[in-house]
């Protein structure tokens, strides 16, 4: 992310960020969702204009979320999927291809898998959020906050939703993490 006159030349090129991995041919790569703030302009006292590079703020969303916000984490099912996700994933086909989801809320993320034991329950918490040892990691959709309190939450997984989604009944197409 770059500031730059209006004549394309760089302004401010201390205050750019990088935001990943370069795409290729403007398909492939992760997503980076951010935070645009813009402080009072005429702060300084001067009163004359402040230049975009001064007053806008930029942080990355998921840092800037309230520790309550819950999100959707999507992945690309394997990695082989990516290519094909991001370009079934465009304007024309914005639901197409096939992927992991995961639910985080309070820094935890959790998700539903088929298990060896039928029996077990298949809703199972991540090491890391937004990490996984099979799937790649695409991007996160901030689905609101929750009113719940951490205990709760997870008082609610555990206690309430996990033996209802025992691994056993996992199936790819109907019952899934998705």
């Amino acid at each position: 992310l770059q500031f730059r006159s209006s004549r394309g030349e760089p302004v401010e090129d201390h205050l750019w960020w990088s935001l990943g991995q370069r795409h290729y041919f403007g398909t492939v790569g992760t997503a980076v969702d951010l935070a645009l703030t813009f402080r009072d302009g005429k702060a300084d006292g001067s009163g004359k204009p402040s230049s975009i590079a001064e007053v806008a703020h930029f942080e990355h969303a998921m840092k800037s979320a309230s520790q309550n916000a819950v999100f959707l984490n999507v992945f690309d099912l394997a990695p082989a999927l990516s290519v094909p996700n991001a370009i079934l994933c465009n304007t024309v086909y914005s639901t197409m291809g096939a992927f992991h989801a995961a639910v985080e809320v309070y820094g935890e993320e959790w998700a539903f898998y088929r298990t060896p034991n039928p029996t077990s329950c298949g809703v199972c918490k991540s090491l890391r959020a937004r990490h996984h040892p099979v799937h790649v990691y695409r991007q996160s959709v901030n689905l609101g906050n929750t009113n719940l309190k951490d205990w709760e939450v997870r008082y609610l997984i555990r206690g309430k939703l996990a033996m209802k989604w025992p691994g056993g009944v996992y199936d790819l197409l109907r019952k899934n993490c998705i």
